[in-house]
């Protein structure tokens, strides 16, 4: 994996801006500014480049002396597909550090979300539209505030922001212990005339689940239309930054590919699924699924672990098998099984 990680860095040129800041505005390419309508993708390819070549501690970078040429080959795909009448459609969506700030002395800047109000504003119309085009009766959120359940919390300023929008209305889970010591927390909203609330909101709060990555939540839903019953379980394990000071430590980079935490992923897959095993939230059901972001790609322990125990892998039929791009390079965190 380290090999083929060098192979494709050597391969790999940067076209750079110039501009040393994050995320400035207006952005130089491509050309007229980068928009929802002149935006760019993976897949996309360039001519006419022409430039200064520059080497630092990053690799090589090319800053253009003209303006290069986009071409866009891989179009962006309209939203999903209306759910049949009688279909039960279940997603998850990252809202990315979605902060209001209620509960703190002063709510701008949140802690990791919006510096500013409009900040803000700007991000949740974003948010709603996308979680709207889903069409999805039960949604897993992660990355919300954990800054609780109020009318004024992060999670009901969103819910009520989307139905705003959204043909039919969403309610969201509420659990009765506090979810987690984290800045962030895993939640679920759901569609009332389409599933209704059986059992009651389970939370693993119990090692590996105590620090680092986020307690999972599970809440059983009885589809309307079908009278069938699923249990829904929401998932963020902790993610391949802030490695371990102790490089011995068997949760330090093992230069497998699978980056830092692998083995705290891989016991929480595990403890995962031997706690959805144990039906915590009083519903005796054979159909469970588990979502998030499990930050571990299609190949890692901890989704091998999850198959080891019987759990199927759910994908796409066709088209392209990943939901996350970093850093030029494609793969799936977010999962299905």
């Amino acid at each position: 994996a380290a090999l083929t990680r060098t192979q494709q860095e050597r391969h790999m040129l940067v076209l750079d801006d110039g501009l040393y800041q994050q995320n400035p505005d207006p952005l130089l390419f491509p050309e007229g500014g980068l928009t929802a309508d002149n935006t760019l993708r993976i897949g996309d390819t360039l001519t006419g480049v022409e430039g200064v070549l520059l080497e630092d501690e990053r690799g090589y970078r090319l800053l253009p002396t003209k303006m290069p040429q986009f071409n866009a080959q891989n179009p962006r795909p309209p939203k999903p597909q209306s759910k049949p009448a009688k279909a039960l459609r279940i997603a998850s969506f990252n809202v990315l550090n979605y902060f209001n700030g209620e509960g703190q002395p002063q709510p701008f800047p949140t802690r990791r979300g919006a510096d500013t109000a409009a900040e803000l504003e700007r991000q949740q119309a974003k948010l709603i539209v996308a979680l709207a085009a889903l069409d999805a009766d039960v949604i897993g959120l992660l990355e919300v505030e954990n800054n609780g359940y109020s009318p004024k919390g992060a999670l009901a300023s969103l819910t009520a922001a989307l139905n705003k929008v959204a043909d039919k209305p969403y309610r969201f889970i509420i659990t009765k212990e506090q979810p987690g010591s984290d800045a962030i927390k895993v939640a679920l909203l759901y569609r009332p005339s389409s599933v209704s609330v059986e059992g009651n909101a389970a939370m693993l709060l119990s090692k590996p689940f105590d620090w680092g990555s986020r307690p999972p939540l599970a809440q059983s839903f009885r589809h309307l239309q079908s009278n069938e019953l699923v249990t829904v379980s929401i998932n963020h394990f902790k993610s391949k930054g802030s490695c371990p000071k102790d490089i011995a430590s068997k949760d330090a980079d093992q230069h497998d590919g699978q980056a830092c935490w692998n083995t705290l992923r891989t016991l929480s897959a595990k403890a995962l699924s031997d706690w959805l095993a144990s039906q915590p939230t009083g519903v005796k059901t054979d159909k469970q699924i588990i979502l998030g972001d499990l930050n571990a790609y299609r190949m890692e322990n901890p989704v091998k672990m999850l198959e080891q125990q019987g759990w199927t892998y759910l994908k796409a039929e066709t088209g392209p098998q990943y939901s996350y791009v970093y850093r030029g390079r494609t793969g799936s965190l977010d999962h299905a099984l």
